[in-house]
């Protein structure tokens, strides 16, 4: 979760820091040449979180789909062999391993405006399988299941297509154990933990305070080689807690919310009631006020009104009669 990549159609790939959202750096250079003909963009994170394997690039003018280290951004190598360009790409989500000189490895799948689909595996230097005229049209998006095995597409003319691999065919998908100690013996931590795992803020006033605080290193982070998640040296708020802000103040701290105490508000007081001679009822009201959460209330003077009805020496405002 440290990074961000966008692809966009002004001919660049971006990459985004999560820890301020500002940018690390912009890929131009595969990218200069390319038309604007694909619907979609879609590139993808292997599962290490070590490549970036980009849409719709151009090598010696032909449709590749580059492929970007994290180590420096460099990005000499690329997957070659669709007729047109390639709208979106997509990893498995899981690991996978076979007896081999390789121990551990990734899956990519690739479509194309070329209506073919091509799977490569990151052991290999050629295609693991290449299937063509799947649809009528392109090929927009591509899903892998949980379990490694199962893969769904779908294209521009309506239609949805359904693969499904075997052990045998792609290899056995490692379980999280073993994902957690290849991690930690190849990159120093295990993914989510040991501090590998950076924590994403949305609210643009809390990561606006949290660069102006204070850092805490945790001696995790600091043995991982990774740059110290920037925490902030707050309290935390006690469940019952109210926060109070004024319209123009700074958040600080979960969402503010408006107090509902009002300053020097006027005592509820009873209403009078008394009968005239006759039995009917006279109910005097008491006025309120107006309520305000900036500031004491706006006293209200109270217009006299004659009664010759009334038997108290207070004069009333407003005659109701029953």
């Amino acid at each position: 979760g440290k990074y961000l990549a966008s692809q966009s159609v002004d001919k660049t790939v971006k990459i985004w820091r999560t820890s301020d959202w500002k940018e690390e750096t912009t890929i131009k250079g595969p990218f200069e040449g390319c038309g604007e003909t694909t619907y979609v963009l879609r590139l993808s994170w292997s599962p290490d979180g070590q490549t970036i394997v980009s849409a719709h690039a151009l090598n010696n003018q032909g449709p590749v789909a580059k492929i970007i280290q994290r180590d420096g951004w460099n990005h000499k190598d690329d997957f070659v062999g669709h007729r047109k360009a390639v709208e979106v790409v997509k990893f498995n989500p899981r690991l996978l391993t076979k007896n081999g000189p390789i121990s551990m490895y990734a899956c990519c799948a690739l479509g194309s405006r070329d209506r073919s689909l091509s799977i490569w595996l990151t052991s290999l230097k050629r295609p693991l399988v290449v299937t063509h005229d799947i649809f009528k049209q392109s090929i927009v998006d591509i899903s892998w299941s949980l379990s490694g095995y199962e893969l769904m597409l779908c294209s521009l003319d309506g239609t949805i297509a359904y693969i499904e691999f075997t052990p045998d065919e792609l290899g056995r998908a490692i379980s999280s154990d073993e994902r957690d100690d290849y991690f930690v013996e190849n990159y120093g931590c295990a993914a989510g933990k040991n501090g590998g795992a950076q924590k994403l803020i949305e609210n643009p006033d809390i990561l606006g305070l949290q660069l102006l605080l204070p850092t805490k290193t945790t001696p995790e982070a600091g043995n991982s080689g990774l740059a110290p998640f920037r925490v902030p040296d707050v309290a935390p708020l006690s469940p019952l807690t109210t926060v109070t802000a004024s319209v123009s103040g700074t958040v600080t701290k979960g969402i503010a919310v408006a107090s509902s105490t009002t300053q020097n508000s006027p005592v509820k007081e009873k209403q009078k009631e008394t009968k005239t001679k006759d039995g009917r009822r006279r109910i005097t009201p008491v006025a309120l006020g107006v309520c305000s959460t900036t500031g004491p209330s706006p006293a209200i003077k109270e217009p006299e009104i004659e009664s010759g009805a009334s038997t108290t020496t207070t004069p009333s405002t407003i005659a109701i009669k029953f």
